[in-house]
Parts: structure tokens; sequence; C-alpha cells
């Protein structure tokens, strides 16, 4: 009889505040992930997550049934209603406020993003490392960030130390929505270790990962790119840096003077049994070396092009499962086709144009010396029907 008329009870104080609003609810501290928040907002009204979620939002107990910081719509809405926050400001603090900046919009969702570790959760929990952590950073304020989800995020800018993506006490992956009844603190579900209380190793001085990342963060945090004086969105250049993941991990091109350096000073190599292997299902260490040298390739037109002749890069591997690369990408893709390359009749007007400005004799050997390609005369009648009618002064 007491047990029924418990159940009855708790089953009258869930109805009754699934109708109501989350009195208490702390703001969203900066670049903090909606499952940090709502960790939080649980601890702050004396309860665990799953319980939390039971009571407010019942609706929704599915959402703790997959990755919790993509989260759908109607969740973000029913969150916004009971809290009292816009829409957008729940949206800001989930894994979708990157479209637009690090990949691209769908019509139809998958959590399968770009650069965006996956938690592959299964059975309650999360069974790969893809969320990550800075102690030091949990430890001046206990929220985990947006951007430890980032497979570029291996290590952290602030602290300059390595982040953590399991229990460093027992090696579980993180979920930090499994919660243990005894904690107030971020913790691991399995052995209850207290993440903030962990230590975890520097990333030496001479390396140049850190301001790699920092420069990764840049880009996404603005929007956009420059290259060569010009503006580009910054998809544009998360889409060039997943296809070169694949060119030097997977395609074991890997001629690069930056790439061995990093390898030495942090004493790993990148593994050569990679066919097949994804990016973001390599080591944390493995990944820090690896965006090191990548960012560093592309972060000029020299030395993109002088990492395309080294590996001796064709058409074939700069557009192997590309197809939709980007504008200022293209100019490589078409250097490097082995293709020849023909001025176009404007081109050759140019070039004439300024050989009689200096005074120069218009002939095909001189042409060929201002242009900087060989013209082919018996291929480009165009050219040469242009030529021989300036000669006779029809032109």
């Amino acid at each position: 009889m007491k047990t029924k008329l418990l159940c009855n009870l708790q089953g009258l104080q869930k109805n009754s505040l699934s109708n109501r609003k989350i009195r208490i609810h702390p703001q969203p501290l900066e670049d903090e992930l909606i499952s940090s928040w709502f960790c939080r907002t649980a601890i702050g009204n004396l309860t665990v997550p799953i319980t939390f979620l039971n009571l407010y939002l019942g609706d929704y107990k599915t959402v703790f049934f997959s990755d919790f910081d993509w989260n759908r719509e109607d969740f973000i809405k029913a969150i916004s209603q009971k809290v009292g926050f816009s829409k957008e400001k729940v949206f800001s603090i989930t894994l979708r406020s990157y479209e637009g900046y690090l990949f691209e919009a769908q019509n139809k969702f998958s959590s399968n993003k770009p650069f965006i570790n996956p938690v592959g959760f299964r059975g309650g929990r999360n069974r790969r490392c893809g969320l990550r952590f800075c102690p030091y950073c949990l430890r001046e304020s206990e929220h985990f960030r947006k951007k430890w989800r980032l497979t570029f995020s291996t290590a952290c800018v602030k602290h300059r130390v390595f982040l953590i993506d399991r229990c460093p006490e027992c090696g579980e992956p993180l979920t930090i929505q499994k919660w243990r009844n005894d904690k107030l603190n971020f913790h691991c579900w399995k052995c209850g270790f207290e993440f903030k209380k962990a230590e975890t190793e520097r990333v030496p001085e001479e390396s140049k990962g850190i301001e790699t990342i920092k420069r990764l963060y840049e880009i996404l945090e603005k929007g956009y790119f420059e290259f060569e004086g010009r503006v580009y969105y910054s998809i544009a250049y998360f889409k060039v840096l997943g296809h070169f993941t694949k060119v030097v991990y997977n395609w074991q091109r890997r001629k690069w003077d930056l790439l061995k350096r990093e390898e030495k000073i942090v004493d790993i190599n990148l593994s050569m049994k990679s066919r097949g292997v994804i990016y973001y299902n390599i080591p944390l260490k493995e990944q820090y070396v690896l965006f090191t040298a990548l960012v560093d390739i592309l972060s000029s037109r020299e030395r993109l092009e002088k990492f395309i002749t080294d590996n001796r890069l064709q058409k074939t591997e700069l557009t192997r499962d590309f197809e939709d690369y980007p504008f200022w990408y293209s100019g490589f893709v078409s250097k490097y086709s082995g293709e020849t390359y023909s001025p176009s009749l404007e081109e050759v007007k140019c070039a004439i144009k300024y050989l009689q400005q200096k005074g120069v004799e218009v002939n095909w050997k001189n042409l060929r010396t201002t242009v900087g390609k060989f013209v082919d005369k018996r291929k480009r009648k165009d050219v040469w029907s242009f030529l021989e009618s300036l000669l006779r002064g029809e032109q």
C-alpha cells in the first residue's frame, strides 16, 4: 500500500513539474555544450540529469539515447519554453550551430559531420572517445566547451596541454550526462573519478600545433578565411582540409618537413595501416600532428604547390571523392591535371599588344616567351589566323 501511494505521489509530482517552467536554470557559460549546461541545471535542481529530464521533459526521453549535443529542433524549442531562453540561444550551445561554418546544411540531418568527433552512443553510454576536456579549464570554470567536440581540438590553447579523451582512472569514454547520485562535479560514471582532478601532458614549446589550433578556431569563429588577398567562406577551407586528411593520412603522401619535425617533437608516428580509417578515429596525438602539418600546407599557394610537386600529386588525387571542390582550390586542380594549358585568344592579343608597346618583333618565338607557354600554331588556328592577319596589316 505504501509503495503504491509513493508511486502515485511521484506520478503527481512528475505531472505537475512537466507543466511548469524550470525556475532554477543557470546561464550557458562561454562556449558551453548543451549536455554540460543540462547537467549543471539538473544538479542545480537537486537531481540527476536523467531524472530531471523525466520530471520536466518526459516527452523527450529519447534524447538520452543518442548524441545529446546535437538534439532535435523540437527539444530545442521545448527547452526554450521551459527556461525562457530564445531558441537561438539554446541552438547556439548545440553542435548544430556549426552548420554553415564548419559543414553545409543538409535537408536530411545526420550527426556524421566533418570535424565533429562521434561519441558512438549505445546502451546508455558513449562507446567512443568523442568528448574531450582540459582539466585546468574545468578547475577555472566547470563546464564542457563546445569546441572540445571538434576533431582538431587536440590541445588546450590557453594552458598548452593535450586534451584528455577518456577517464584517466579507468579509461572509459566520457558520458557526462550519465551521473552518479553522490557526485556534484563532472565525473566518470563508471569509477567516479572527478575530471578536474586529472593531470595531463604539456605540449612541447617548440611545436607549432597550438598556433595551428588557434588558426582553425579563428577561421571557424569568423566564418571566413583569406587566401591570396581574397576572402572565402570558412566551409570552402574546411572542405579542402578534410580532403587533404585523406591525401596525407590514407594515401600516404607525407613528404613534408614540418610533418616529420612534429612527429619527432611529439614523439609519435602517423599510423601506416590507415586504409579506410577516417581521421576522427585515429589517436589524439596523431590528429594533433596531422592537422599541424595540413594547416601549414594550406597556408599559402607556394606551400601547397610545393607539397603537390614533392608528392607528385595529379588531378586524380587532388579530386578523388571530391567533386564539389571550392573555387579557390580549382586553380590547383587545373594546374596539376596533367593537361597541357594553352592561353586563350584574349591572352594572346594582350601579349601581342605588350610586344608592340615594347617595340619587340611580333613572331611565334617572342609570343611564346611572353605568354610563358608553348603555343602550337598547328593546333591553335584561331591564334594563327589572328597573327597572320596582323602581320598583313589587317588588324
